[in-house]
């Protein structure tokens, strides 16, 4: 996301949510890097509970389970209300899925 995404397109008007929950042994709030997306245009957020994996789960992938390692792409005329609406393009693991996530979001890169 970053070196692909970010860094390439660095005047692109682009709004980046990264949810950040523990799934694996040693996460935890402490171990969040801001670095790792390290752009002005990324807000974070930890989920200790999970909501938005369980919800992710249950709205877009239909896996039982917590969705984590995945991307919801919206376009410029998205709002969320009680809960988003269709993405225009999600998948996972994030990095496994950049060829699918840079075709989906390459019309917004112009700044």
């Amino acid at each position: 996301m970053h070196d692909e995404i970010l860094a390439k397109h660095p005047s692109a008007r682009l709004k980046v949510l990264a949810v950040w929950f523990n799934m694996l042994p040693g996460d935890s709030r402490t171990f969040l890097d801001t670095r790792v997306l390290g752009d002005p245009r990324v807000t974070y957020f930890w989920d200790q509970n999970h909501v938005v994996g369980g919800w992710v789960s249950e709205h877009v992938t239909d896996q039982p389970g917590i969705t984590w390692d995945f991307y919801l792409l919206y376009g410029p005329g998205a709002r969320w209300a009680a809960s988003p609406g269709q993405p225009i393009s999600a998948d996972g693991s994030v990095i496994g899925s950049t060829a699918e996530l840079m075709s989906a979001i390459r019309p917004y890169l112009s700044p």
